[in-house]
């Protein structure tokens, strides 16, 4: 990652927006630990990202695990958060990636030959499932989540690797599962169609 160019990015937004909060949001969006889980699911899914795929990522954020696809493999990766700021702070750091803005609940994924949800502990599980449901039959799915409840908007973490795959059994077939020690918590992350 060229971290220079973040940093002028960082700098382009700080004097555009004016707003610390949203600073901070886009700073921590490529901190280390970002950084650790995004780099994480690159590693171990990439045979997924080669043939030049078509990818969604839901609720993407800045683009940050869109950027780290799009640096190794290519691959057609389209962000979408529901804050439309996203999209706009996320063309000025990671210009390769597309960007929209929309509700997960709003956005089918029919189409996509892997689908990434990064921030299962953002959304009820219930949310999930009806999301993958628009997916194509043979479609890969790729889901984190974590074990970290002292985060407020973590509405719906899991105690362990195998609660989070029970969570989903029924809406994915799931080929593999792996867990990540971050220290304070643990990252979860699952594979399937």
């Amino acid at each position: 990652m060229d971290y220079q160019k973040i940093l002028s990015d960082i700098d382009y937004i700080c004097k555009t927006y004016e707003d610390v909060s949203l600073i901070r949001e886009v700073i921590n969006s490529v901190n280390s630990n970002q950084l650790k889980c995004k780099s994480w699911l690159v590693d171990k899914c990439g045979k997924h990202f080669e043939n030049n795929p078509r990818i969604l990522v839901a609720a993407g954020w800045f683009g940050l695990v869109g950027h780290l696809i799009k640096q190794r493999y290519q691959a057609e990766v389209t962000s979408f958060d529901m804050n439309p700021l996203c999209a706009k702070i996320g063309k000025i750091m990671f210009p390769e990636v597309k960007f929209e803005s929309n509700f997960i609940e709003n956005q089918n994924c029919s189409g996509y030959d892997v689908v990434i949800c990064t921030s299962c502990e953002h959304f009820e599980d219930q949310v999930i499932h009806d999301f993958v449901k628009s997916k194509d039959k043979d479609t890969i799915v790729i889901l984190q989540s974590n074990n970290y409840y002292s985060i407020e908007d973590h509405v719906n973490c899991k105690d362990s690797l195998q609660s989070f795959v029970n969570s989903y059994s029924k809406s994915i077939n799931v080929l593999k599962s792996y867990e990540l020690d971050m220290g304070h918590y643990t990252r979860y992350m699952l594979v399937g169609f």
